[in-house]
């Protein structure tokens, strides 16, 4: 989602706007707590958010192993026909969900990929996997994702007040990480018993499930709109009618000028642009291709990338315990600085054990950066444009891949896979020095969730 900025030469104070950005009316309760609106119905979807999510993160290794397979070039080209729908929709994806409902739109595109993996599901039945079939399961996937991600980032502050949110969108997170910790080694188990046919079964199902439990449960938070104008937000996150006054292209304006405006923000969504530049492409294409260059093993991949999760999952379950660290800017600044050590000891390691330390480091890194940056974020956005300004926060992971995945696929032919991990380490160096100038962000101390 946006092209990734210089780091600021001068201090922050001079490159931001001074003023504060406006208070948003907050989230309020519109209807008795039932089952489906109350804590049973939040857990019952972050469970089956859990389940869909594996199903994804199976898909996700299949799909990037698959490619590998044709070569670095066909990777590298997988990879980015796959996020480039997502840049280019994403922000419209959170204009439809501002305007016609979080849920209604997480319903219709988990809908619409039940679709595609049927297709899918069909087709392979009858022909073998070539690389059409994987660009165009993930164009599609990605098209569907621009849609379906602003409003499932959105989507949990429909159920908690902000003062909460820190700590149960660690704890979420941390089931989803349990999914995708399993993910890549079941993936490889998978990908050898049952092939992309399969594991395109398997995550059709996923979504079937979570379809049905987002048509049960209503959440009770209303997201009132700062303005009349302003989207209006259902107490169930199904939104109101669409408005004719304003159209699409100045609700789009909308939000990113109001992002634009917020002290700090720039530099929040520049770092995490660096952040994702380094790091995703190294899981889901550097790391392929490094461990086929060392003749390692598909089990190989699938563990090494569990070693990640399993760090990420160590900082997100502290999180859910105690709360976010009150020096929340400082965490902000040292989250990449730790990523771009383990990813420089993934590139220099002569053997699995050792790659694998370096992914748990790598990990750590992420989550301790992400952790706090992620509901500093919502607390900054107004609630009118909730899924606006998740878009972006989307659209700054995606649209960096753009560049670094033709980047790292051609060093990594050109040279060879390490020397793309060293490219990723530089990235999240970076990104801490982004953070860094920017005043209002690396001296952030966390309001909320705090321990």
């Amino acid at each position: 989602m946006s092209d990734r900025p210089d780091t600021p030469a001068v201090d922050s104070a001079q490159r931001e706007p001074t003023a504060s950005p406006p208070t948003a009316s907050p989230p309020i309760a519109s209807r008795p707590t039932g089952w489906r609106s109350g804590s049973p119905g939040l857990v019952l979807w972050a469970g089956t958010a859990t389940v869909s999510g594996l199903g994804d993160s199976v898909q996700a290794f299949a799909l990037s192993w698959e490619a590998s397979g044709f070569g670095p070039a066909a990777a590298a080209t997988v990879a980015t026909l796959g996020i480039l729908p997502r840049v280019l929709l994403m922000l419209l994806g959170g204009v439809a969900a501002d305007r016609y409902g979080i849920r209604r739109v997480m319903i219709i595109c988990d809908g619409c990929m039940i679709i595609v993996l049927g297709c899918a599901v069909g087709y392979l039945s009858a022909v073998p996997v070539s690389l059409a079939v994987i660009i165009a399961i993930s164009m599609l996937a990605g098209a569907i994702s621009a849609f379906y991600l602003p409003a499932a980032g959105g989507f949990l502050r429909l159920f908690v007040p902000t003062d909460q949110l820190p700590r149960v969108m660690a704890r979420v997170s941390g089931l989803q990480q349990v999914a995708r910790l399993i993910g890549p080694s079941l993936g490889a188990v998978l990908v050898i018993m049952v092939g992309l046919r399969g594991v395109s079964m398997i995550n059709l199902v996923s979504f079937a499930a979570i379809m049905m439990v987002l048509s049960l449960v209503r959440p009770p938070i209303s997201l009132r709109a700062t303005d009349p104008g302003a989207a209006g937000q259902g107490a169930d996150g199904t939104g109101g009618p669409p408005r004719g006054i304003r159209s699409v292209v100045a609700d789009l304006a909308t939000g990113v000028g109001q992002a634009a405006r917020t002290p700090g923000m720039r530099a929040a969504l520049g770092s995490l642009a660096l952040v994702a530049g380094g790091v995703l492409p190294m899981l889901y294409l550097c790391l392929p291709l490094a461990v086929r260059e060392r003749q390692w093993g598909v089990t190989a991949a699938g563990t090494i990338e569990s070693c990640w999760i399993v760090g990420t999952l160590a900082v997100t379950l502290v999180v859910a315990k105690v709360g976010v660290h009150h020096r929340t800017g400082l965490m902000i600044v040292l989250g990449p600085l730790v990523a771009a050590v383990g990813v420089t000891l993934i590139a220099v390691a002569p053997t699995v054990p050792i790659a694998g330390v370096g992914a748990v480091l790598m990990g750590v890194g992420t989550a301790v950066y992400t952790g706090h940056l992620s509901p500093l974020f919502l607390v900054w956005t107004p609630p009118a444009l909730t899924a606006r300004f998740q878009s972006l926060f989307g659209i700054v992971q995606a649209a960096p891949m753009l560049v670094m995945n033709p980047f790292f696929g051609l060093a990594a032919t050109a040279v060879n896979a390490t020397a793309a991990l060293a490219a990723a380490a530089v990235s999240c160096l970076a990104a801490s020095a982004v953070a860094l100038s920017s005043a209002r962000l690396r001296t952030s101390d966390a309001t909320v969730g705090t321990a």
